[in-house]
């Protein structure tokens, strides 16, 4: 594994965007703070910019540098057996189409050991979307991504690092600036 998270590291750093299994179905994804990545994986997936993507990061505290926390308590949204994406209201240090036209910024702290290896090396939030073209049925497993998504990305996570996902998409909840925590997908 150590081969395979310093290699997509490497094009990572270097803004390529690549296609990998998450906790839930197959995604693209690309260094958040990178704006010629985040463009690129758009035009990928054929997405209009202003609807963003969320991010994976592997713990709370990389959430605290990305995003203004209002207190420890929202933690808990993150605790969760079932994978959970979370909405703050504010983020900081990440490009457009990351952060939301409204300020807002989405996360998910994912379980597999190969995104959580992936994260604490690259030691920023990766974008994570559906590995498809926009409006097109979601890849949950790797023989149902598209052929025009494989040619298109810059590396492809081998297939055995699909481990424990549940090939479903993530909860997603919505804390508002009232902190309110709101179900937008259950």
């Amino acid at each position: 594994m150590k081969y395979q998270v310093e290699k997509t590291i490497s094009v990572l750093k270097n803004g390529g965007v690549i296609l990998y299994p998450t906790d839930t179905v197959w995604g693209l994804g690309c260094d958040a703070t990178n704006e010629g990545a985040v463009k690129k994986l758009f035009a990928i997936k054929k997405r209009m910019e202003d609807k963003s993507v969320i991010c994976l990061v592997d713990n709370f505290e990389m959430i605290q540098n990305y995003a203004d926390v209002f207190d420890e308590n929202i933690k808990n949204l993150f605790l969760n057996e079932r994978p959970t994406t979370v909405i703050l209201p504010q983020g900081k240090k990440m490009v457009k189409g990351v952060i939301n036209q409204n300020g807002s910024v989405a996360f998910r702290i994912p379980n597999t050991k190969f995104c959580q290896a992936l994260l604490k090396n690259l030691k920023k939030p990766l974008v994570s979307t559906s590995a498809n073209v926009s409006g097109q049925k979601t890849p949950s497993f790797f023989k149902e991504v598209g052929e025009e998504i494989k040619k298109a990305v810059d590396y492809i996570v081998p297939e055995e690092f699909e481990e424990n996902a549940t090939h479903q998409p993530s909860r997603i909840l919505l804390l508002n600036e009232a902190g309110e925590v709101l179900v937008i997908r259950d």
